[in-house]
């Protein structure tokens, strides 16, 4: 799903079951043409992988060993705050989970291939349009550093002349002082 720039989206899939693993990354790029899955078996590779890459979307498992897709969206947060993650699980009450993670969305197993899809271009296009305005906010934000940088030296310069100007005055009282006199 390469959007107006060209740029293939780019989702990372984290679960520790290697069949699941190797069947939803093929859907994704058959139903989304285009899209790079990058896989990832534990949270640990997961964090690994995120730290070098900047996914569009990740989506992973709620129960893995060494650390729940809870404690992992978590942390993926600190380092990628505006990547929607979507949570997947068997469990029976998901939305509780997906709200306590403030997942983008909650894929329930057995995984509905079309809502998983439907899910996924959403989250992409959400995706986009917030990274899109953050850099958008960030250039406003340069801006003003720059308009705050040029008031702050426009007030130097003001003193400057004022204390030009007060000094050129006393300078010419002092001229005034030592001029000599007219006779009449």
């Amino acid at each position: 799903m390469a959007m107006n720039d060209g740029v293939p989206a780019r989702i990372l899939v984290v679960d520790d079951d290697l069949a699941l693993l190797e069947a939803l990354p093929e859907t994704m790029r058959l139903r989304i043409p285009g899209t790079i899955v990058d896989t990832a078996m534990s949270a640990a590779e997961a964090l690994t992988s995120i730290a070098g890459i900047d996914h569009d979307v990740i989506v992973t498992d709620l129960v893995m060993p060494g650390m729940t897709g809870i404690d992992l969206i978590r942390k993926m947060r600190e380092v990628r705050p505006r990547t929607p993650m979507i949570l997947m699980s068997g469990n029976p009450n998901p939305q509780g989970y997906a709200l306590r993670t403030r997942a983008y969305g909650f894929i329930q197993k057995p995984i509905d291939r079309d809502f998983l899809i439907a899910t996924l271009r959403r989250a992409i296009r959400y995706s986009r349009l917030s990274k899109k305005a953050h850099g958008k906010t960030e250039d406003v934000q340069k801006h003003l550093d720059k308009l705050i940088e040029v008031q702050r030296r426009m007030g130097e310069h003001a003193v400057k002349v004022q204390s030009h100007y007060a000094d050129g005055k006393a300078m010419a009282s002092v001229s005034e002082s030592v001029a000599p006199k007219s006779s009449s």
